[in-house]
């Protein structure tokens, strides 16, 4: 079991990640569809602005919980966060929560100052309400895929980026299942979660590949390789033995490809913005793409930190 104190720095970073991560998601999908189709951009909508309402009240509430780890990790917000918002509201006409952004860049990391009943009881709401919202997100977009897939539905989104947010929003739910029942890690867990955060960087490497001007040939090659080395790392993990050194190995191979990763998606964030190289994508779409990078760091991190020996 979990103590009050690990739940509230478990769940507070967290939180912040999910509510930015899924009202990202909801903007690539509004901005996916053409106007006679505003029903499901008017649901996206919804589900975005329920999930910055949740957001702000979040940071309002925030008074410790926000670990030196988590901050460092940039796991809700990126130097390039706000650039890449305000560059998609100038390119898209659209508006983005950017007031959370900014409310966001003066958080710095705190220790649990405060883990009463009440704040406990306040963000076990706020993890079961992030559970409530992920349920709809996720009856949501298999609706849209299975239109799509049926040729009922047009969408400028792949169907397999819709089905990598679902995958995102189940892997999260998992997270909060665990939180909410105050569970440790444990070995089966750790893997099973390392494996399908690896099938998330897959995807990830795929759509930038697929949405990167080809004319950038030293880029789309490096995006080549690591759609190369995630597959070859994920047919590791489905073949290992439950063997504890065999695992470890598996990890740290992971975070090695993975900082690799960042690196590169870094520098492809820094070209966008300078106008060195075009996605045919919403620029935001790449910083949360670098979230989700991140945030596998910190999962990795914290394995690495807190998880049991395998």
């Amino acid at each position: 079991m979990i103590s009050d104190a690990e739940y509230i720095e478990q769940s507070v970073p967290r939180s912040m990640y999910f509510f930015r991560t899924i009202r990202e998601y909801c903007t690539t999908i509004a901005l996916s569809f053409y106007e006679n189709d505003s029903e499901y951009i008017q649901r996206a909508n919804q589900i975005k602005e329920e999930c910055e309402r949740v957001g702000r009240a979040g940071i309002s509430g925030v008074s410790g919980g926000i670990s030196k780890e988590a901050f460092d990790s940039e796991i809700f917000l990126t130097p390039y966060t706000l650039p890449l918002e305000e560059l998609t509201e100038k390119l898209f006409g659209i508006k983005i929560a950017t007031d959370i952004t900014k409310r966001e860049v003066d958080l710095r990391p705190s220790r649990v100052l405060d883990a009463s009943s009440a704040r406990i009881a306040e963000l076990t709401r706020i993890d079961k309400n992030a559970r409530r919202i992920l349920a709809e997100f996720i009856t949501f977009v298999q609706d849209i895929l299975v239109k799509q897939r049926s040729n009922l539905l047009f969408s400028s989104c792949y169907p397999i980026l819709f089905e990598f947010m679902i995958q995102q929003a189940k892997l999260y739910d998992t997270e909060l299942d665990r939180l909410l029942a105050r569970q440790a890690l444990d070995p089966i867990y750790v893997v099973n979660h390392q494996f399908l955060f690896n099938v998330s960087m897959h995807h990830i490497a795929t759509f930038l590949r697929g949405y990167i001007d080809p004319a950038h040939t030293e880029q789309t090659a490096e995006l080549d390789q690591f759609i190369r080395d995630f597959s070859d790392l994920i047919l590791q993990y489905q073949k290992a033995a439950a063997n504890p050194y065999i695992q470890e190995t598996l990890m740290h191979k992971s975070i090695a490809i993975l900082n690799r990763f960042n690196t590169l998606v870094e520098s492809l964030i820094k070209d966008l913005l300078k106008t060195k190289i075009y996605f045919i994508v919403e620029p935001a779409f790449l910083d949360n793409m670098y979230t989700d990078i991140h945030y596998f760091q910190y999962v990795l991190m914290q394995n690495e930190k807190e998880g049991p020996k395998m």
